[in-house]
């Protein structure tokens, strides 16, 4: 079976890869095509580039690519430093077996050390095909990092950890089904996320750990399968909005720790079928701001808030709406 293993520094040189500069200002030029290939590439310094994509996965430099494709492609990226940038584009039609995952498209593990780095990756780069079950690990570790992904195809995980910065910024666009995403942000404050999930059985985790933290969730169902919504939040001044909609049930928990004051959350289902909130505020928790909406359902479904108010969790500010919409006769 065809097998490629391409490891790349920064300072690396060959007819399709290229790198120039030693410890700053290196790039990365790769076109890669072909099954079961191990790609890696690591850069230090500061100013490093990955460059590429298009097709339109936008971003996109100089001579473009920075894209691979293949089934059960396994892609290890490493940089460390500050103002790097990464454009990155993998496409696959099936599923292989990568790295101890069963049925893998592509397995991209990104590693980011530093500060206002900038990464636009996109699994299934030209929008085609069947891309099933991507598994993406992002751990990005300084302040004013910048991560965005876009992923397509079912089945997927895609899992984010950023630790001790501030600033921080991870967008994921998804448009696949049975998706788990998981996002912690711990030891910083004024991180920003937001997840786009269009499709059926998928969930989001999200945990924040420091404060003045925005998180933004929109999730979209369409069909039986619905969508779910796991939040933990610690820390104070931060902002959280999900947004459940589509014709499938709906479920949202979300939980405020010990320490948790000032907080603003709010959360919208509509749709067919059942929907579920669940709000805890644990003891210490205060001054926070909470607003359910629930709208749908009539005949073909229900609607659920359950609030949880701990001893000692005071001075919380809630409303809870719900609307039955019953259209025919």
């Amino acid at each position: 079976m065809y097998k490629t293993d391409i490891r790349l520094m920064a300072f690396v040189a060959s007819a399709m890869f290229w790198g120039s500069g030693y410890a700053a200002d290196n790039s990365i030029y790769i076109d890669q095509s072909g099954d079961n290939s191990t790609i890696t590439m690591t850069q230090d310094g500061s100013g490093n580039k990955v460059k590429g994509i298009l097709a339109n996965g936008t971003a996109g430099g100089t001579t473009d690519p920075a894209k691979l494709t293949g089934n059960a492609q396994t892609i290890n990226v490493e940089q460390i430093g500050q103002g790097n940038s990464l454009a990155l584009g993998a496409n696959t039609t099936q599923g292989g077996s990568v790295s101890g995952y069963a049925n893998v498209g592509v397995h991209l593990n990104y590693q980011v050390t530093g500060n206002l780095n900038t990464a636009l990756i996109n699994i299934n780069n030209n929008g085609t095909g069947t891309a099933a079950g991507n598994v993406v690990d992002i751990q990005q570790s300084g302040n004013t990092n910048t991560t965005t992904l876009r992923m397509t195809g079912t089945s997927n995980q895609f899992t984010v950890n950023t630790t001790g910065g501030n600033s921080n910024t991870v967008t994921a666009d998804v448009n696949a089904s049975n998706t788990v995403t998981t996002i912690n942000h711990s030891g910083g404050g004024g991180n920003n996320t937001t997840v786009d999930m269009t499709g059926n059985s998928g969930q989001v985790s999200v945990t924040t750990v420091g404060a003045s933290n925005t998180t933004s969730v929109t999730q979209s169902a369409y069909s039986s399968l619905g969508s779910q919504t796991l939040i933990d939040i610690t820390g104070s001044g931060n902002t959280t909005n999900v947004t459940q909609s589509g014709v499938a049930d709906h479920y949202t928990n979300i939980k405020l720790y010990s320490g948790s004051n000032d907080n603003n959350i709010t959360v919208s289902q509509s749709g067919t079928y059942n929907h579920s909130a669940d709000i805890t505020l644990r003891a210490g928790s205060s001054t926070n701001t909470i607003g359910i909406t629930q709208s749908g359902g009539g005949a073909s479904g229900g609607q659920t808030a359950v609030l949880e108010l701990l001893a000692g969790s005071s001075n919380n500010n809630v409303s809870i709406t719900q609307q039955v919409i019953v259209t025919g006769k």
